[in-house]
């Protein structure tokens, strides 16, 4: 997987130098829990500068914070990390996922405002985004326009 990262890195910014290559990973800090056996490294990708971004896949209504803080205390540049927060929840594995309140979807946003500034953060998934969510986050946390901070590596 990380010759496969670095190849794609190396030739797409050949392509497009100002390209932002991110990746949707649950990246681990370490001394912790082990990686993903998939071969995901998104540290080291991170840190070699071979992708821009780390969305941090954390869709529980509590998140795991302490992780995401170590993952960022492990990085050379910590802004990398932004955590995509869920905006559903599922009864169980086989149930249909039904979207988050607005008021908690804000709550993630403000969250992430709070202890990461200057990074962001993410929703998932698009399709159960309702119109309550999107007036939350318009009125509360993303009162002012959101931009992002990161740069492409080259």
């Amino acid at each position: 997987m990380t010759d496969i990262v670095k190849n794609l890195s190396k030739q797409a910014r050949i392509l497009k130098p100002k390209l932002i290559i991110s990746i949707d990973g649950q990246p681990k800090a370490p001394g912790g829990e082990l990686r993903a056996l998939e071969g995901r490294d998104e540290l080291a990708w991170a840190d070699y500068g071979w992708i821009d971004v780390i969305f941090g896949m954390d869709y529980r209504q509590r998140i795991d914070f302490e992780n995401v803080d170590a993952v960022r205390s492990a990085l050379k540049q910590p802004e990398k990390m932004i955590v995509l927060f869920g905006n559903y929840d599922k009864m169980d594995d086989q149930s249909e996922a039904i979207p988050r309140t607005g008021d908690l979807v804000a709550k993630y946003a403000a969250f992430a405002q709070r202890r990461w500034p200057g990074t962001g953060m993410g929703l998932y998934i698009y399709s159960k985004l309702t119109d309550e969510q999107v007036n939350a986050l318009r009125t509360g946390p993303f009162l002012e326009n959101a931009f992002p901070v990161w740069k492409a590596a080259n």
